[in-house]
């Protein structure tokens, strides 16, 4: 009777076992489609900011909805979001495209979260065999903290930090807020770029690009800042 329940037990992790990798393989397989479709068809080089904003306001009244949806399916696919942000601000101006936009990436990059923890999660925890304890510690820990830096910072891609995360143990209630409040300036910036891309002398441009710069040059100054005094603090002691 034992040994039958441990022959059962065995095959039930087995299974589990084959369901993880499987689902990993998955993973891989529709970030790798994603990514060949984009690179290398004909699919890829007709997405562009003006066949997006042609067919986004074809829909009328529902075209704010419609570019949400977009938005929100995008990022699963590893579709480059700026230029679709830049379709936000011709399409909608700056104020209204800033938040579609807004609401659009953050319901993105949660759909792209949630696949890679169902999809990846369980076969990085197998992988390594509990030898990521102390990072899923400071990810679950300091989540918020991490995620808000990184969606400050433009220079992240959005897509990666989107799968990166979700492959992590930061709670998805974490990276949603981190995710919606971090995204503002850059959103900001990129959609005022896009409203203002056809006249690149108007002052619109210059201080959209302006502000774009000091998004990126801000948080490694302040981060840098904070090193230095930590160091400073430590010798005190």
């Amino acid at each position: 009777m034992r040994a039958g329940v441990l022959l059962t037990h065995c095959h039930c992790e087995r299974i589990i076992s084959k369901m993880k990798n499987l689902k990993f393989i998955i993973l891989i397989l529709l970030v790798i489609s994603a990514l060949v479709v984009y690179k290398f068809t004909n699919i890829g080089t007709k997405i562009s900011p003006e066949s997006i904003r042609e067919f986004v306001l074809s829909f009328g009244a529902f075209s704010p909805l419609i570019y949400i949806v977009i938005y929100s399916v995008a990022p699963v696919f590893m579709v480059p979001g700026t230029f679709i942000s830049f379709v936000a601000g011709v399409a909608f101006g700056g104020f209204y495209g800033t938040i579609y936009t807004v609401i659009g990436a953050t319901f993105g990059a949660s759909f792209a979260f949630l696949t890679a923890r169902y999809l990846g999660r369980e076969f990085i925890e197998g992988l390594f065999k509990g030898r990521l304890k102390i990072f899923d510690e400071g990810a679950e820990r300091h989540g918020f903290k991490a995620v808000l830096f990184v969606r400050l910072i433009p220079l992240f891609p959005f897509n990666i930090v989107n799968y990166g995360a979700g492959l992590s143990k930061i709670k998805f209630k974490d990276f949603f807020l981190a995710t919606f409040v971090g995204i503002i300036p850059g959103t900001f910036a990129y959609v005022n770029l896009g409203n203002s891309i056809t006249d690149i002398r108007s002052r619109r441009f210059v201080l959209a690009i302006a502000f774009l710069i000091l998004l990126i040059i801000i948080p490694l100054l302040y981060k840098r800042f904070k090193g230095n005094t930590s160091a400073v603090n430590a010798k005190k002691a």
